[in-house]
């Protein structure tokens, strides 16, 4: 077999490679998506290595807090800022300014969909977030949310921002809110809430009750489970309440997280609905759309809401101007010996000459009971023309 030689480079050969070299190596520069490791551009101002951080560290519970990281502009052409995207109800932008040399400010609207704000070259823009902690969804642990920065710079298009902290609660409540719902007028209704600290081995205290609400009483007892405290908080809304919605609070007195003072608080909201002692569900009740010429059916349901309470249903009317096309039929659910129930099914009957249009009309419901003689319920509807 013959030696094979190398063969040499010739001239023309060696521009092609040079060539070849050129293209790979000076292509143009892709841009940069930074947080704070680029020179140009939208810079990031401050001190570290990680200009885009903070640490708000522990936040009280219920408290709300401020940073503000600082740009520039270091471009010789002006910067937008398309858009700014926060991740929660719990971190959200206040606010993003810069003031020219005039002294006036110039606001960036986060929500606008054609650019935030337009940054002149040598412009420092301050942009400010804000953390609320009550809208931090799990209290007592690290959080870290991430701020995402979007602008028309070869060299920043996309800026980071990473914020966190931790929403210190000294105790947990549960349910956190309490809702006694639908409450009977003449027998009132009681819930309970529990409560434990914040953190295991915490040595806050919840040391009585501050203030009693408006309109419901509360009562509180302590109790050991373990090496842990439990706090049992019971709140009644007494009988005899007027009809309509209540928002009602509590408020305890707490020691600091050293178990120290009495100067804490704690406050637990109490929901609820004052309604007659029998009812019909749905509150109000409404037929689908109906086509011209079908039925239709609507299912409703009589309770009474006393615990214990039972009644007869010894009637129903149904009034209202287009009556004549409905009917409606009773059932008793679980009577007792006497034929009363806690639990009525009424089924609405429409007939199929119902005419195109809203309709409504008035279920009157006869009581055997000397309290409650009749309830009522209005229902309504549409009719829609046959195609």
């Amino acid at each position: 077999m013959p030696k094979l030689e190398p063969r040499p480079l010739t001239p023309s050969l060696c521009l092609v490679t040079v060539a070849i070299l050129l293209a790979l190596g000076c292509g143009a520069e892709a841009p940069h998506s930074s947080a704070a490791g680029t020179d140009a551009g939208l810079v990031i101002h401050g001190e570290g290595e990680r200009k885009n951080f903070h640490d708000f560290g522990a936040v009280p519970y219920g408290k709300r807090a401020t940073h503000t990281f600082v740009l520039e502009n270091t471009e010789a052409v002006p910067i937008t800022i398309l858009s700014v995207q926060w991740p929660c109800s719990c971190v959200r932008i206040k606010s993003i300014t810069y003031e020219t040399d005039a002294g006036e400010v110039i606001v960036g609207d986060v929500r606008a969909t054609d650019g935030v704000l337009v940054v002149p070259p040598g412009e420092l823009v301050d942009l400010t977030i804000l953390v609320d902690t009550t809208a931090v969804p799990i209290p007592n642990r690290d959080k870290l949310s991430i701020v995402r920065v979007r602008t028309d710079s070869q060299y920043t298009p996309f800026i980071t921002f990473e914020v966190h902290l931790v929403a210190e609660k000294l105790f947990q409540v549960t349910p956190a809110t309490i809702h006694l719902d639908e409450v009977p007028t003449t027998a009132g209704k009681a819930a309970v809430a529990r409560i434990v600290t914040g953190t295991p081995g915490s040595l806050a205290r919840i040391v009585g009750i501050a203030a009693q609400g408006e309109r419901v009483t509360a009562t509180l007892t302590e109790t050991v489970m373990g090496a842990e405290n439990l706090w049992t908080l019971s709140v009644t809304l007494p009988e005899l309440q007027p009809l309509g919605p209540i928002r009602d609070r509590v408020v305890l007195a707490t020691t600091d997280d050293q178990g120290q003072g009495e100067s804490g608080t704690l406050e637990i909201v109490v929901w609820a609905q004052v309604v007659e002692d029998v009812v019909i569900y749905p509150r109000s009740p409404n037929f689908q759309a109906i086509e011209a010429g079908t039925e239709a059916v609507l299912e409703l349901e009589l309770r009474a809401l006393v615990p214990g309470a039972r009644v007869l249903v010894e009637g129903v009317v149904i009034e209202g101007a287009l009556a004549d096309h409905f009917e409606v039929a009773r059932e008793v659910v679980a009577p007792d010996a006497t034929g009363r129930s806690s639990r009525w099914k009424l089924t609405l009957r429409a007939d199929s000459t119902l005419p195109p249009g809203r309709f409504d009309g008035t279920l009157r419901v006869a009581l055997d009971d000397d309290q409650h003689p009749e309830v009522r319920s209005r229902f309504g509807g549409f009719v829609r023309k046959a195609p």
